[in-house]
């Protein structure tokens, strides 16, 4: 891999769902997230995306459940524990590449939260 870029985005607790597009300059093949809830540190998600063949993802969250959760689905799963059902964050996916980037999708999951994610794009 000879390009690898890192990359910051901040997503709002008062923004809707959407797609974000990140521009790193290259058609990524490999990207790593850790994302962070901005008020409580120890909220955090680590994820993966790998556009070999298909875009899959993979990331452990801590949902306030004792331990992590494994999320198949999206990249990005941050959110406050609601014994109740889900609780406050967001999930996202990356929902498209291309030569210069890729773009995510995000899912605000009730009021949605502050968190800032920091991304290494490798192609």
């Amino acid at each position: 891999m000879a390009n690898i870029k890192t990359a910051l985005t901040s997503r709002l607790a008062s923004a809707g769902d959407g797609d974000e597009t990140i521009t790193v300059g290259f058609m990524p093949k490999y990207i790593d997230f850790h994302a962070v809830d901005d008020l409580d540190p120890t909220r955090f998600s680590r994820g993966t995306a790998s556009m070999e063949d298909i875009i899959y993802c993979v990331c452990i969250r801590d949902d306030g459940t004792p331990g992590p959760s494994m999320d198949l689905i999206n990249s990005i799963h941050i959110e406050t524990y609601n014994p109740s059902g889900p609780g406050d964050g967001w999930t996202a996916i990356i929902s498209g590449v291309d030569s210069t980037g890729f773009t995510i999708s995000w899912t605000k999951l009730n009021a949605g939260k502050d968190v800032t994610v920091h991304m290494t794009a490798m192609g």
